[in-house]
């Protein structure tokens, strides 16, 4: 299930989105890991899913991540489908070569 058929069905797990393997812009990252960057694992063990890695490298998708979290994190689906256009929408910007905006 895609974060935001999640959101749709009203089910926002704030845990789930505390992992960068797991959240929507984890989701991303897995359809177009070309596109979406992660930096180079931290050595860290994540709490979550178990496994090393690093987050986003672009500061817009880290932001907008994190602003996703702090949505579920608070309950308000509305503000995390908002953070969620913004993050396909920074996504598209990236496959399109816009580095930076």
């Amino acid at each position: 299930m895609t974060w935001r058929e999640r959101i749709q069905a009203g089910d926002g797990d704030a845990r789930l989105a505390q992992c960068w393997a797991q959240c929507a812009v984890g989701e991303q990252h897995e359809a177009m890991p070309e596109v979406v960057v992660y930096a180079l694992p931290t050595g860290a063990q994540c709490g979550i899913c178990g496994t090393s890695h690093g987050g986003p490298e672009d500061v817009q998708l880290y932001r907008a991540g994190l602003e996703f979290w702090e949505a579920l994190e608070l309950g308000d689906l509305e503000a995390a489908e908002t953070c969620l256009d913004a993050i396909e929408d920074r996504v598209l910007q990236l496959k399109r070569g816009e580095r930076s905006s």
